[in-house]
């Protein structure tokens, strides 16, 4: 599955679920712009963020660290907060920690046979 797609699949189930907690909670589901504030602008309280976020993470079988609760504000936001991270490649001059742990143990090897 490509990255684009899971990053729409994500989006499509974090609006689902939100609109499905609006209902719920008897809250007009209209148009929601990534840019409305869960809160002032949908009407969500805090226990019900909390609720989203949880109801999100039970869907698509992640916990979200407790940290990244209090960053979220917008739809944008609680998006973000479960798309896919793109791999990262090292920076020029870092090397991968396994492969600088890999040396070092065989300059250690090295060291005791010499």
């Amino acid at each position: 599955m490509s990255s684009d797609r899971t990053r729409l699949d994500v989006s499509t189930l974090v609006r689902q679920e939100l609109r499905s907690l609006l209902e719920e909670a008897g809250n007009h589901a209209g148009d929601i712009a990534p840019s409305d504030v869960l809160t002032e602008e949908l009407g969500l309280s805090s226990a019900q963020v909390a609720q989203l976020l949880a109801r999100i993470g039970t869907r698509l079988g992640i916990v979200s660290p407790m940290e990244s609760f209090t960053d979220v504000r917008t739809l944008a936001d609680l998006c973000a907060l479960y798309q896919p991270q793109a791999p990262t490649e090292p920076r020029r001059g870092e090397t991968d920690p396994l492969e600088s742990s890999r040396r070092r143990a065989e300059a250690r090897r090295s060291a005791r046979r010499a």
